[in-house]
């Protein structure tokens, strides 16, 4: 058996890797909805439980850092009818669910590494709208509701990071003004609304 290829072996062989540390190698399973593996080319049998399958075997590869849970996080929360505010956040889903108040959807409209995090009912549960997204020429293409925060995205990793100072100062100045929208014949009609 190859100590560097990834096996893909039943629950019950993982636990016989754990528990008598043969044999050497690189072992994957699904358990549920989460993927466990197990690093056992050393005999030690490192294991490691992920939410997806690309994250435990690009930690069974090295290429996967794991991220203690709390781990603070700067994004910019935009809320309606606020300006944008710079908060630390927790890294969990817990946290990220609190902002948007439910299930999370990350969409990525920007041209850089930065995931837009909004709730994926946003619409269907009437949640007020709050910014328009808009292409190249500023028009807009959709429109985001409920409150959403911006955070790093970074392409070589499965995790969410804080952003830098300088996507901070873009995004905030990008969303600063908040906006109303109606329906007329057919179209959005969005204005800028002035508040303190």
């Amino acid at each position: 058996m190859s100590r560097t290829r990834i096996h893909r072996v039943s629950q019950e062989k993982v636990l016989n890797v754990i528990d008598f540390r043969t044999p050497l190698g690189l072992f994957l399973t699904k358990e549920g909805r989460k993927w466990v593996a197990v690093d056992n080319t050393t005999g030690d049998a490192w294991t490691e439980e992920f939410s997806r399958k690309r994250q435990a075997t690009r930690w069974l590869r090295g290429k996967f850092e794991i991220q203690k849970e709390g781990v603070a996080m700067r994004v910019l929360v935009v809320e309606p009818e606020r300006r944008p505010e710079v908060r630390e956040i927790d890294d969990s889903l817990k946290a990220m669910q609190e902002i948007v108040g439910g299930l999370i959807q990350p969409i990525y409209p920007f041209d850089e590494p930065v995931a837009l995090i909004c709730n994926d009912e946003g619409k269907i549960i009437n949640l007020p709208m709050n910014r328009g997204l808009r292409d190249e020429d500023g028009q807009i293409y959709d429109v985001v509701s409920g409150t959403f925060f911006l955070c790093g995205a970074p392409a070589d990793s499965d995790c969410f990071t804080s952003l830098t100072q300088e996507q901070i100062e873009r995004y905030k100045e990008w969303f600063h003004t908040p906006e109303m929208f109606w329906g007329m014949d057919g179209l959005i009609v969005c204005l800028p609304l002035e508040v303190d």
